[in-house]
């Protein structure tokens, strides 16, 4: 089973929506696992926690292969992360969607906070997989793109470049080398708008790329 992980305090459930559109519309089936509720390859289910504890996770991706799921694309909490939830999971694609402040209930400091968010391109990237960060007001980004292994394909989404301008679509490229996608500012088009385009237009690449489809 193909397995991408998404994480970053907003966001996680709107980008696992997205890919799972994608793969309906490929007539793929899937599991996707988040906040809202589980897809477990045909049917909907009742979630208890943004990421199931282990035992609970493993019986879901089960269930979603016996249903015919050949992908899982799942929301990985910076809580699960720190507390081994996904630890034999190996993704082939995982994603940083934001990061400001939150969780310090649990987490001591921000700084433990990213840690626990870079675990999962560190220790959950499978070799050769994709990582990808949403880079735009985002300081946090790099660090989250330089946690990957050596040899993961790493891509920087982006909205910047001059208005009413729209760069060459966004590569994949070697650790270590950037890649960029710029999308179109219209006049009057909100900053909201904005990163709505650039998260979605980087999920959509991520995906293709991780699963080769593009």
């Amino acid at each position: 089973m193909r397995l991408a992980g998404v994480t970053g305090t907003n966001g996680k459930t709107t980008v696992t929506f997205l890919v799972a559109a994608m793969l309906a519309a490929a007539g793929r089936k899937y599991a996707r696992i988040g906040t809202t509720g589980n897809w477990v390859g045909d049917r909907e289910e009742t979630a208890a926690f943004t990421t199931p504890f282990p035992l609970e996770l493993q019986e879901l991706l089960a269930r979603a292969r016996e249903r015919g799921a050949t992908d899982a694309v799942m929301e990985v909490s910076s809580h699960a992360l720190a507390q081994g939830r996904v630890r034999p999971l190996r993704y082939h694609a995982v994603g940083l969607t934001s990061f400001s402040q939150d969780h310090l209930d649990f987490h001591a400091t921000m700084d433990e906070y990213l840690a626990a968010k870079c675990l999962l391109p560190a220790a959950h990237l499978r070799a050769g997989g994709v990582v990808v960060a949403a880079v735009d007001d985002q300081p946090a980004a790099q660090r989250f793109l330089a946690a990957a292994r050596s040899g993961s394909t790493v891509w920087r989404a982006s909205r910047g470049g001059a208005p009413g301008r729209r760069s060459s679509p966004l590569r994949s490229c070697p650790k270590g080398q950037v890649s960029r996608r710029t999308s179109t500012r219209r006049p009057g088009r909100s900053r909201c708008a904005r990163r709505w385009s650039a998260r979605s237009t980087s999920t959509t690449c991520w995906w293709r790329s991780a699963w080769g489809w593009g």
